[in-house]
């Protein structure tokens, strides 16, 4: 048996990631949140170290072999301009097709803390006490109801998008992440659920036992090419290898078919049947120099589900929803809701409103057409030789979008529901403004109550109506 469960892609996890390779950290949390902690990644062999200490002015006197230089140098641009030709003409030449991937880090993610180390320059703690680690990890298991009968293997995966012609990074990266993979975030919260002494701890202070046959497992889903890279499998408990071998055959499948539904919506591949080339053909697409349409993001994105999953299972919602597990029965007094709608609603309803203006008016709200666009500063895009930056989404990925403003629907009582977007001065913006449309489906009756003018309004729909 395999449930699924969704949550924000930051996992809980506050914090400023800095890979061995990064000069400056980056954020890995939302974008209204204020970063607490830094994470860095350090590297596992001396390759940097090495090559730093073999570094010398020798290399550069005079009496170097030139005739020698100039021979590599010429022969490193032919492969390079071969190299551009095979991606030109056959991009899946240097591609693996196989969508799920093990893959051992070559890095090591510092997680602890000392607890009396000062904090850095830019006031954050650089890791995590055991003790906060368990609020973590206890936080986001009861913010998505699942404190009970855990499995034997769960997985934690963040999502991102690797692709060749895209400038717009961050609109196809993770929201919780501030448009960043979720990667980092995805091994650090595994990391932290696999410590014995945070277990201990969150039982000890939560009453919650993670069983000791539970391994977590980091992956990361890359939503353009439908891959999936499972980090740090060779940690997996011997016991539950045979779980693992046919979690990978169900995850391979549901990948297969996740593409093969992408690819009805490409307008390139609607002419032609596509079937077990599927797969071929979204890897292809992330690779090609000449796709302008590499995944379509958040296109027609138009709900916000924070409810149990039973209650959307078996509906087909047409690539349309977030969906964010929350279990009220766990939560009477609405704080976990308030919580969780405090990155839900932000993340969610930015993303729908990029889409949403970047549609009604691409020309002066969004970014015209992708392919007389130049990239300034590694921040900003401009058309040809104008200066103005535009600030919004191309026309290659609003084209097929329809302009609706997103609707949260949260499974709660009424006047808890109210309450949850209240104590929480952003949320309340958003919904009081009217950004978005919001609504709660009543657990205990399954009666629908729409938000209007600081109500809670009853409605006539009903739960059959969805």
């Amino acid at each position: 048996k395999i449930e699924t469960y969704g949550t924000a892609g930051h996992f809980g996890i506050e914090a400023m990631y800095q890979h061995h390779e990064d000069v400056f950290p980056k954020k890995q949390c939302p974008a209204p949140m204020p970063p607490k902690y830094l994470l860095k990644d350090i590297s596992l062999s001396n390759y940097y170290q090495n090559s730093a200490n073999n570094l010398s002015f020798d290399a550069i006197q005079p009496g170097s072999n030139l005739v020698y230089d100039f021979v590599s140098s010429h022969l490193n641009a032919v492969k390079s301009a071969i190299r551009l030709g095979l991606n030109l003409f056959f991009p899946l030449a240097f591609e693996n097709v196989q969508n799920v991937i093990e893959k051992q880090p070559d890095t090591e993610l510092r997680l602890q803390r000392d607890p009396n180390a000062p904090l850095t320059p830019e006031g954050l703690k650089e890791g995590y006490t055991p003790e906060e680690m368990a609020d973590v990890v206890y936080s986001q298991l009861i913010l998505i109801g699942f404190v009970q009968n855990l499995a034997p293997l769960i997985f934690i995966v963040g999502h991102g998008s690797n692709t060749v012609n895209n400038p717009y990074f961050a609109t196809y990266g993770c929201g919780a992440c501030s448009g960043r993979p979720g990667s980092a975030n995805a091994r650090a919260f595994a990391q932290m659920a696999n410590n014995s002494e945070v277990r201990k701890l969150v039982e000890h202070k939560y009453g919650l036992k993670i069983p000791d046959g539970t391994h977590f497992v980091a992956a990361f889903h890359d939503t353009t090419k439908d891959v999936v890279k499972l980090f740090e499998t060779h940690l997996i408990p011997e016991k539950l290898q045979k779980s693992f071998v046919k979690f990978k055959s169900y995850l391979s499948l549901a990948l297969y078919k996740n593409a093969k539904e992408r690819c009805q919506f490409f307008k390139r591949v609607t002419y032609r049947k596509i079937g077990k080339d599927a797969q071929k053909e979204v890897i292809r697409r992330s690779v090609s120099l000449f796709e302008t349409r590499p995944e379509l993001g958040h296109s027609n994105v138009t709900f916000s589900i924070v409810a149990r999953r039973n209650l959307t299972f078996g509906l087909n919602l047409n690539r349309r929803a977030f969906l964010q597990s929350y279990d009220p029965t766990v939560d009477p007094d609405g704080k976990l809701l308030a919580a969780s709608l405090g990155a839900v609603i932000p993340v969610t309803s930015g993303i729908n409103l990029d889409y949403f203006f970047s549609r009604v008016d691409n020309m002066r709200f969004g970014a015209g057409s992708k392919l007389p666009q130049n990239i300034v500063g590694n921040f900003g895009v401009s058309h040809g030789t104008e200066s103005d930056l535009l600030f919004g989404l191309p026309f290659q990925m609003i084209d097929q979008h329809q302009a609706l403003r997103l609707l949260v629907l949260v499974e709660q009582k009424p006047q808890i529901a109210l309450s949850a977007i209240q104590s929480n001065p952003l949320v309340r913006q958003i919904v009081y403004n009217n950004w978005i449309y919001y609504a709660a489906i009543c657990p205990d009756t399954r009666k629908f109550y729409f938000f209007k003018d600081g109500q809670m309004i009853l409605t006539n729909l009903s739960e059959s109506s969805l």
